[in-house]
């Protein structure tokens, strides 16, 4: 079992914070990432809260299809699966 709490900055408790977090389980596996949000991407015109919550929603995908029974087998091929997740979420998000 496990648990988390997300408090945001009080200038951002309206929105909810910057933040995402992520815990999923599938088939035995447990992953889990924090994410923070950058308050500079703001000027950029990037959300940083939608960004990280995006990016925390495509990491779970990615993790549930690496979980799969074909996932693993080619996550056993590879030597940093985690790694490949990340690219592959965030890949994902220039969609």
């Amino acid at each position: 079992d496990c648990g988390w709490s997300s408090i945001p900055h009080p200038a951002k408790v309206d929105r909810g914070g910057e933040d995402a977090h992520v815990v999923c389980r599938c088939n035995g596996a447990t992953f889990s990432a924090v994410l923070d949000g950058v308050g500079g991407w703001a000027e950029l015109g990037i959300d940083p809260a939608l960004y990280a919550r995006t990016l925390a929603s495509r990491l779970a995908h990615e993790f549930a299809q690496m979980a799969t029974k074909e996932g693993k087998r080619e996550a056993w091929r590879d030597d940093r699966p985690l790694l490949t997740i990340l690219q592959k979420a965030f890949c994902h998000m220039e969609e």
